[in-house]
Protein backbone atom coordinates (compact mmCIF):
# COMPACT_ATOMS: atom_id res chain seq x y z
CA UNK A 1 0.00 0.00 0.00
CA UNK A 2 2.77 2.25 1.17
CA UNK A 3 4.57 1.77 -2.29
CA UNK A 4 1.86 3.06 -4.22
CA UNK A 5 0.63 5.99 -2.52
CA UNK A 6 3.91 7.19 -1.90
CA UNK A 7 5.17 8.27 -5.61
CA UNK A 8 1.40 9.37 -6.31
CA UNK A 9 1.64 11.96 -2.82
CA UNK A 10 5.20 13.22 -3.92
CA UNK A 11 4.19 13.71 -8.15
CA UNK A 12 1.16 15.87 -6.80
CA UNK A 13 3.22 17.77 -4.45
CA UNK A 14 5.92 18.53 -7.49
CA UNK A 15 3.14 19.22 -10.00
CA UNK A 16 1.26 21.60 -7.58
CA UNK A 17 4.78 23.26 -6.78
CA UNK A 18 5.47 23.41 -10.88
CA UNK A 19 1.83 24.85 -11.13
CA UNK A 20 2.64 27.96 -8.48
CA UNK A 21 6.00 28.23 -10.56
CA UNK A 22 3.96 28.86 -13.85
CA UNK A 23 1.74 31.25 -12.55
CA UNK A 24 3.80 33.18 -10.97
CA UNK A 25 5.97 33.63 -14.22
CA UNK A 26 2.92 34.29 -16.02
CA UNK A 27 1.53 36.84 -13.40
CA UNK A 28 5.40 38.72 -13.45
CA UNK A 29 5.31 38.81 -17.81
CA UNK A 30 1.20 40.18 -17.30
CA UNK A 31 2.47 42.79 -14.48
CA UNK A 32 5.87 43.90 -16.86
CA UNK A 33 3.54 44.40 -19.85
CA UNK A 34 1.21 46.20 -18.07
CA UNK A 35 4.20 48.68 -16.66
CA UNK A 36 5.32 48.84 -20.02
CA UNK A 37 1.86 50.07 -21.20
CA UNK A 38 1.69 52.57 -18.67
CA UNK A 39 4.86 54.04 -19.39
CA UNK A 40 4.06 54.24 -23.06
CA UNK A 41 0.79 56.12 -22.10
CA UNK A 42 2.16 58.30 -19.76
CA UNK A 43 5.03 59.59 -22.60
CA UNK A 44 2.59 60.01 -25.14
CA UNK A 45 0.87 61.83 -22.99
CA UNK A 46 3.57 63.69 -21.92
CA UNK A 47 4.30 64.37 -25.85
CA UNK A 48 1.25 65.62 -26.28
CA UNK A 49 0.97 68.21 -23.29
CA UNK A 50 4.36 69.33 -24.93
CA UNK A 51 2.77 69.67 -28.48
CA UNK A 52 -0.12 71.73 -26.97
CA UNK A 53 2.47 73.95 -25.08
CA UNK A 54 4.13 74.33 -28.14
CA UNK A 55 0.89 75.22 -30.56
CA UNK A 56 -0.18 77.01 -27.72
CA UNK A 57 3.27 79.60 -28.17
CA UNK A 58 2.92 79.44 -31.88
CA UNK A 59 -0.62 81.63 -31.69
CA UNK A 60 0.87 83.84 -29.10
CA UNK A 61 3.78 84.85 -31.07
Amino acid sequence: MFNIVMPIFVSCILVAILAVGVAFAFFRAYTLAKERETEEFEKRLFMRERHIKRVKEMERK
